[in-house]
């Protein structure tokens, strides 16, 4: 006898009961996500690859080399991670993220599987955090729909979003010569609105109130825009935050 199905609807009405007591207080709110974390973690471990997390696709790896840049996130091998599906956070997973058609890729016991990109609301690899942002009207700035790293989660939120497209050029004694391009562009939340960080004065210019102290702190501290933007864009937003709160 599979004991599967008991132990599913033993759980499920374990949430019930739980959610039904967190509406009445909030008292034990703490306790009550940490038990609902757990049970989540249990009836996953049940369900093994009948775990909703496991729908999406099979990824298949590329079948050839790239003579410079890399399709992947840092690094072509797996690592720790965790992700939102389908609005559950599961933890403690291995994880692959190839940036350059934007698959979350995770292991399974027989395959790779590519997880579907629009029930990804966030996730995390190796300590680094993304976000899935739909581009519409209130995300005018942003060009595309897409997962975007978290660089800073301050008041004054920094993203980073890594653009990659694979060149071929063909070469008269080795074949195929595939390489690939990278472009990153930078966000600071201005308001209720994103604003892309083009230069250094894209970046005064959102910190308007202390616009003196910023340039103050951008010499001070020797920041080029131009020679190194990701610590620059963290940096500036970091201390505006500290100075305007």
């Amino acid at each position: 006898m599979n004991p599967r199905p008991s132990i599913v609807i033993y759980i499920l009405f374990f949430f019930s009961g739980l959610q039904a007591t967190a509406q009445l207080t909030t008292e034990y709110s703490a306790t009550y996500q940490s038990v609902l974390s757990h049970s989540t973690s249990v009836y996953n471990k049940q369900l093994g690859d009948q775990s909703p997390l496991f729908n999406g696709s099979r990824y298949i790896a590329y079948s050839y080399e790239f003579k410079s840049g890399t399709p992947f996130y840092q690094t072509n091998t797996f690592r720790p991670g965790s992700v939102v599906y389908n609005g559950i956070r599961y933890d403690s997973l291995d994880l692959l993220y190839e940036d350059l058609r934007e698959y979350l890729v995770v292991k399974n016991k027989d395959f790779l599987l590519q997880l579907i990109s629009e029930r990804i609301s966030e996730f995390s690899i190796s300590g680094h955090s993304f976000i899935r942002i739909i581009a519409d009207s209130s995300n005018k700035h942003l060009f595309k729909t897409g997962f975007y790293e978290i660089l800073y989660s301050g008041p004054s939120r920094v993203m980073k979003k890594t653009s990659k497209s694979m060149v071929e050029l063909a070469g008269f004694s080795e074949g195929l010569h595939r390489t690939i391009d990278e472009t990153d562009s930078y966000y600071i939340k201005s308001g209720t609105s994103w604003v892309q960080i083009n230069s250094m004065e894209d970046l005064q210019n959102c910190f308007q109130m202390h616009k003196k102290e910023v340039q103050h702190f951008v010499k001070k501290n020797k920041l080029k825009f131009k020679k190194n933007p990701e610590n620059t864009v963290y940096q500036v937003a970091g201390y505006y935050d500290q100075i305007a709160n």
